[in-house]
């Protein structure tokens, strides 16, 4: 389970790097045919919740996304955004059900990942971007990392919750 999410987040890294080089159709197939990867290798999934939960962070996504000037740069990528929502629902289910030592890594990996992204438009010099501002590159970072980083973050907090209950039960119970 741990492998073929890993296998997944790597594909979604080449679809966003095919997406950023102008490979849209390209990168969009990328990230359905993870997704379906996906749905096949887990083959039940609650459709409820992680559909639910995916659409939601679509529309706000959406919304954010046509609140600032990254249309004018990347007219395509509520589309794109579309087909990385359907592979975030399709990894869902595989977050809920993994165990916390092992989402932990990943965990800790994407949130790096996103921190060292961060860092680097921090320290990129304010006169490079005239026109696509920092604030707008904050938010496609955003675009790139939460989708994964929110469910993860989540399920593993969930589970935190779940051990320190059964944890206070026990000690109770003694």
């Amino acid at each position: 389970m741990k492998e073929t999410l890993i296998r997944n987040l790597w594909l979604m890294i080449i679809a966003w790097c095919l997406y950023l080089n102008g490979y849209t159709l390209i990168a969009m197939g990328t990230a359905l045919i993870t997704g379906v990867c996906v749905l096949v290798k887990k083959g039940e999934a609650d459709l409820k919740r992680s559909g639910l939960f995916a659409l939601c962070m679509y529309t706000v996504i959406l919304s954010l996304y046509h609140s600032g000037n990254i249309p004018y740069f990347f007219p395509s990528l509520h589309i794109f955004m579309a087909a990385v929502m359907f592979d975030v629902f399709a990894c869902i289910e595989y977050f809920a059900s993994m165990k916390r030592k092992d989402l932990l890594p990943i965990l800790m990996f994407v949130f790096g990942a996103m921190i060292a992204i961060f860092i680097a438009i921090a320290a990129a010099p304010e006169d490079e971007y005239t026109l696509f501002s920092k604030a707008s590159l904050y938010l496609f970072g955003s675009f790139i990392f939460l989708p994964y980083l929110i469910p993860m973050t989540y399920c593993y907090v969930v589970r935190t919750l779940r051990v320190i209950e059964r944890r206070f039960i026990q000690k109770q119970g003694v």
